[in-house]
C-alpha cells in the first residue's frame, strides 16, 4: 500500500508506504514509515516533474530521518 498526497494542481508532493526495517532505536526489524517529499516542479515535455526529493525513515513522525536527498539536473523521457 502507498500513500500519496497531491496539491490542487495535482502534484504528488509526499509518497508514504510500510517499509520492513530495524532502522529504529530498538534496532528490531518491524514494519515503520518510510516517506519522500517532492519539490521544486518543473515542466518537462509536458510533465510537471519534482527536481527535488528528500526521503527518509520514520516520514510523518516525530523520529522522521531524512537521509536521502537527491536533485535532479534533467529527465530524458524517450
Amino acid at each position: 500500500e502507498v500513500d500519496i498526497t497531491v496539491d490542487q494542481s495535482g502534484k504528488p508532493t509526499a509518497i508514504v508506504f510500510l517499509l520492513f526495517s530495524n532502522a529504529n532505536p530498538e534496532k528490531q526489524f518491524k514494519f515503520q514509515p518510510f516517506g519522500a517529499k517532492l519539490s521544486n516542479f518543473k515542466e518537462v515535455q509536458g510533465f510537471m516533474v519534482p527536481m527535488y526529493i528528500e526521503a527518509g525513515n520514520h516520514f510523518g513522525t516525530a523520529n522522521y530521518f531524512p537521509f536521502y536527498h537527491m536533485t535532479i539536473d534533467s529527465y530524458e523521457f524517450v
